[in-house]
């Protein structure tokens, strides 16, 4: 029994690709201001302290 290589570059060619849009197509089709998402936003610092509070509470939620 004969086995034929699988025609990779037949695939290749036969896959649609996506137009990427550009950073200023992107930034046009944002829903949502960047000066608003920045009103809104925590720091790394403050996740942090927000996070480990939450998980001290819930293995200790006697303290």
């Amino acid at each position: 029994m004969s086995v034929k290589p699988y025609p990779i570059q037949e695939e290749k060619s036969s896959v649609p690709t996506a137009n990427e849009p550009t950073v200023q197509e992107a930034v046009r089709k944002r829903r949502y201001p960047m000066a608003e998402a920045m009103k809104s936003s925590i720091t790394l610092e403050e996740l942090d302290s927000h996070l480990t509070d939450l998980i001290h509470r819930h293995y200790h939620p006697e303290a």
